[in-house]
C-alpha cells in the first residue's frame, strides 16, 4: 500500500480554481512572494456570459503558464489513453514524481448534483484508504481539500469529451504541474510601477499576451471594472441574470493581496512613506468585505432589492481607491538595479 500527499496550505486568495491552486502551491512550497507582490495588480473584466467573469489577468487559467515559479506540461487526453490504459495509475506516478494534476472532471460522479464538468486540482492518494485528495469549491461552497473514491475518480474522468473540457479555451488537457526550486524571481519594482498606472488609468493590457492568444473586445480593465461589475449587479436587479458573487469576491481578494503588498513594499523600501496609505487600504478592504457579505445575504435569501444600495456602495469604494492609487504611485521606488532573471548558462562558461 502506497500513498504521497504534495504539500498544499490553505490560499490568501481563493475565487477561482487555478488562482487558489497557484497560491496553495507556491505557499506550501516557497517563502518566495516577489513574484505574486509583482503581479495581481491589474484586473480585468468581461459580462459575455449570463455572469460577469473578473480576474487578474485575461483567460485566467493561463495563470499556470505564467508563473515563472511553476514547471507545466499540458497533455492531451487521447495521449495519456494511448501509452497508459489506466488513468488512476498514471496520476499515482505523476504525484510520485511531484507533480499536482489539474483538469476537468465530472463531479456529479461523487457529488450531488445530476451534472457537473469542473476543473479540479488533485494533489495526493493513499491506496488504504483507495482515495486522491483533491481541492476545488464544490464540495462546501468555498475552497476546501477533499477526498475522492478511486472508482468515483475514474468514472469522472472517463465522462468527460472534448465539448466538456473547457479548460485554456477549450484546448482541454491534463496538467502537471510541479514548483521549480530552480527558479528565480525578485521583485519587479518596474512591472509594479506599470501596473499600478495601468491599473489606474484602465489601460488595456492585453499586449502582454499577444504573443500566445489574441485579445477579446469588450473587456474593461483596471478601475473600469468596477464600472462592469455594477452593470451586472443592475442586471441581477431587473432578473435579467442570476445571482453570482464571485465578481465582487476577487474584488475583495484584490484588497488582500494589496495590503500584503504595501506592508512588503514599505518593510523592503520599494515605497516611501505608506503608512497612512495602508491604514487606508485596510479600511477600503474592510468595506469591501461589508459589501460582499451583504451581496451573500441578498443571494441566500434570493432578494435583490437591496443591490442599488450595494452599487452605490461599491461606486464609492472605486473612488475611494482611485484616490489611493493616484497617491500611491509617487511614493514608489523603481530600482535601475533589478535582475529578474539570471541567465545559468553564463555561469557555466
Amino acid at each position: 500500500m502506497k500513498s504521497k500527499i504534495l504539500p498544499m496550505q490553505y490560499p490568501a486568495i481563493a475565487t477561482w480554481t487555478w488562482q487558489a491552486g497557484i497560491f496553495s502551491i507556491l505557499q506550501a512550497n516557497c517563502n518566495n512572494v516577489d513574484w505574486i507582490y509583482s503581479n495581481y495588480i491589474q484586473l480585468v473584466a468581461n459580462s459575455f456570459s449570463n455572469t460577469c467573469n473578473l480576474d487578474f489577468i485575461p483567460r485566467g487559467d493561463d495563470s499556470f503558464f505564467t508563473c515563472p515559479l511553476l514547471y507545466t506540461q499540458l497533455i492531451k487526453r487521447k495521449l495519456i489513453k494511448s501509452f497508459c490504459n489506466d488513468y488512476l495509475e498514471f496520476i499515482k506516478k505523476c504525484i510520485d514524481q511531484d507533480n499536482y494534476i489539474y483538469m476537468v472532471v465530472e463531479q456529479g460522479c461523487f457529488l450531488d448534483y445530476d451534472s457537473l464538468p469542473h476543473d479540479i486540482l488533485i494533489f495526493g492518494y493513499d491506496d488504504s484508504e483507495e482515495v486522491v485528495h483533491v481541492a476545488d469549491f464544490t464540495f462546501k461552497n468555498k475552497y476546501s481539500f477533499e477526498k475522492v473514491p478511486y472508482e468515483s475518480l475514474i468514472k469522472s474522468i472517463d465522462m468527460i469529451s472534448e465539448k466538456k473540457d473547457f479548460v485554456f479555451d477549450f484546448k482541454g488537457g491534463v496538467l502537471l504541474l510541479s514548483y521549480d526550486k530552480s527558479a528565480e524571481y525578485t521583485f519587479d519594482t518596474k512591472l509594479v510601477r506599470d501596473s499600478f498606472i495601468e491599473y489606474l488609468e484602465c489601460v488595456e493590457t492585453t499586449d502582454r499576451f499577444r504573443s500566445y492568444r489574441m485579445p477579446w473586445r469588450g473587456e474593461t480593465y483596471g478601475l473600469e471594472v468596477y464600472d462592469t461589475v455594477m452593470d451586472f449587479l443592475w442586471d441581477i436587479h431587473r432578473h435579467k441574470k442570476e445571482f453570482d458573487y464571485r465578481s465582487l469576491h476577487n474584488i475583495y481578494s484584490h484588497k488582500v493581496l494589496m495590503v500584503k503588498r504595501l506592508k512588503y513594499m514599505q518593510e523592503n523600501s520599494y515605497i516611501r512613506q505608506a503608512e497612512n496609505i495602508i491604514v487606508e487600504y485596510t479600511n477600503l478592504k474592510e468595506q469591501m468585505l461589508v459589501l460582499v457579505n451583504k451581496f451573500l445575504r441578498c443571494m441566500v435569501r434570493n432578494n435583490a432589492n437591496t443591490l442599488p444600495e450595494i452599487i452605490d456602495s461599491l461606486l464609492k469604494i472605486k473612488n475611494y481607491e482611485k484616490e489611493l492609487i493616484t497617491a500611491i504611485i509617487p511614493k514608489l521606488v523603481v530600482k535601475q538595479s533589478d535582475r529578474i532573471f539570471i541567465d545559468k548558462r553564463a555561469q557555466l562558461r
